[in-house]
């Protein structure tokens, strides 16, 4: 009879360490998008666009909003990212 042992720790994949996310240098011209309005090429656009975004709003949204948009259970519009900002990061973005 044969003895079948897992190991606890160590099967696993080690986590990703995450990289720091920075400004990016230059510009990149989306040359065709999807139906759906997607960014298809070049390559990579996509990832891109959303890390850019993301760098946007943790460099410039404070940490006291705690939500991005209205919803039915919002209670408070000061837990909600003005229309203002939105629009500054959008405007940093394109």
């Amino acid at each position: 009879m044969k003895c079948l042992f897992l190991q606890a720790s160590g099967s696993r994949k080690p986590k990703r360490k995450r990289g720091s996310k920075k400004r990016m240098e230059g510009h990149t011209t989306i040359t065709s998008l999807y139906p759906d309005g997607e960014p298809k090429s070049p390559k990579g656009a996509k990832t891109t666009v959303v890390n850019q975004c993301g760098y946007y709003v943790r460099e410039n949204i404070p940490i006291s909003f705690r939500l991005w948009k209205k919803s039915k259970a919002t209670d408070s519009d000061n837990n909600i990212v003005p229309e203002t900002e939105k629009e500054m990061l959008w405007a940093d973005v394109k």
